[in-house]
């Protein structure tokens, strides 16, 4: 076995452990509810839904992309289309990280590229706070049904505006530089924060930043769509636009949860908003099963195939001294 290949195994190692892991929860839940019934309610699918099921959070990949590629340009850095594509999708590969960290995969492949890994984990930042405010959007129309996750999505809110503020006042990346002491590992690591934020911050102009959350929306908007629509489909009489709230109301709190994927936390919001909505146990896992198969697994099997075709990156030219300037 070559370096190379050592060094793909390892990254895909948590992979294989997030599946697992899955799998045995949502074998756990099927069989605690009505395994019968859940099988049911997925037999009855017809093939051309699925076919749309799984269409739709392509095309919100699709669109995250772009978003992707119109940041990486606003910071002066132009790649070959495809081989950017292939690049952002591989991130997906680890996905179900805690914040999707892992997602920032990426900056080890676009190193090599002449994109600084401060300016990737920039772009990563500015695409996460733009999701967030799409979220938080979209979850309004769900209001109705959070009941005690109310004060969570506040405090969402309010967790928002400061990120934004911090991370646009000009001083913070500054005073963060200011303090890093380069002869220490945690000194250099504070001052590719600092590079970060300051990238970051040029990312979230009122433009861009509007630019970017208008994105976010078309890319949750498609996959709270195919939650919506899921539902219905397994006979959960939900209005649609009360399911795309449903839809973000769990993803956010999943991701306050900070477990893997929010795998657990989401599933268990899902299922009780959809039965407050007026679903069955078996419908709501049955729905749940099939959005999250075609959202998040979908999304990490097109990651791996991606970082399989990349091959692992080479670590002696992404970790070298320096790294992050430019």
């Amino acid at each position: 076995m070559t370096r190379r290949t050592r060094d793909l195994s390892r990254f895909l190692r948590p992979v294989s452990l997030s599946v697992a892991v899955t799998v045995g929860l949502y074998a756990a839940a099927i069989l605690l509810t009505d395994g019968g019934e859940v099988a049911a309610r997925l037999r009855s699918l017809p093939g051309g839904f699925l076919a749309l099921a799984v269409a739709l959070p392509t095309l919100a990949f699709l669109f995250r992309f772009l978003r992707w590629e119109f940041y990486l340009r606003a910071l002066g850095h132009a790649l070959p289309p495809a081989r950017h594509l292939q690049i952002y999708l591989a991130g997906f590969a680890l996905t179900a990280t805690p914040g999707k960290v892992g997602e920032n995969l990426r900056a080890l492949y676009l190193r090599p590229w002449g994109v600084p890994m401060s300016r990737s984990v920039a772009a990563f930042t500015a695409e996460r706070l733009g999701d967030l405010v799409a979220m938080l959007l979209l979850s309004g129309l769900a209001f109705g049904l959070v009941g005690a996750y109310r004060w969570l999505l506040a405090a969402s809110v309010v967790g928002t505006l400061a990120g934004l503020l911090v991370i646009r006042h000009p001083g913070a990346a500054a005073a963060l530089q200011a303090r890093a002491d380069p002869s220490r590992f945690a000194g250099r690591m504070l001052a590719a924060l600092g590079r970060a934020l300051g990238a970051a911050g040029a990312l979230l102009t009122p433009r861009l930043l509007g630019a970017g959350v208008a994105v976010a929306l078309l890319a949750w908007g498609a996959e709270a769509l195919t939650f919506a629509l899921v539902a219905r489909q397994v006979g959960i009489g939900v209005p649609v636009t009360t399911g795309m709230g449903i839809f973000a109301v769990a993803t956010l709190l999943g991701a306050v949860s900070f477990l893997p994927g929010g795998v657990g936390a989401t599933e268990a919001v899902m299922a009780a908003l959809l039965v407050v909505a007026g679903g069955t146990l078996p419908e709501a896992a049955a729905a749940i099963l099939i959005i999250r198969v075609v959202t998040l697994w979908w999304a990490v099997l097109l990651g791996v195939l991606a970082l399989l075709g990349l091959g692992a990156p080479r670590l002696e030219q992404n970790l070298r001294p320096g790294d992050g300037h430019g």
